[in-house]
């Protein structure tokens, strides 16, 4: 039982956490994609609603689902938020020596 508590708590985090990205980028693409470069103050609303969502995901997932379904599901989404950490590095590293050089 208490495997289940441990798994229910990571995956609640792990949502939280890939919430936040999809918020993010998200908007990002939005963004982009319409070129209105005015919906940058939506972040108050994008990240946290995308935190909240995948949260409650993570946390009905763990619930309802096998212990070894969700070590694999978490597993995945490691890869997920890990990769998009990484671009997240790289994009404002790259905006930030731009920025710097001009």
């Amino acid at each position: 039982m208490s495997e289940k508590v441990i798994l229910t708590i990571i995956s609640t985090i792990s949502g939280v956490v890939l919430g936040g990205f999809i918020g993010f980028y998200g908007l990002l693409s939005f963004i982009l994609y319409t070129q209105l470069g005015g919906f940058w103050p939506l972040f108050i609303i994008t990240v946290p609603l995308g935190m909240l969502v995948f949260g409650a995901l993570g946390l009905l997932i763990a619930i309802f689902l096998s212990q070894s379904t969700v070590i694999w599901l978490l597993y995945a989404n490691l890869l997920i938020i890990i990769s998009a950490a990484v671009i997240t590095f790289f994009l404002f590293r790259n905006a930030v020596e731009l920025t710097t050089s001009i």
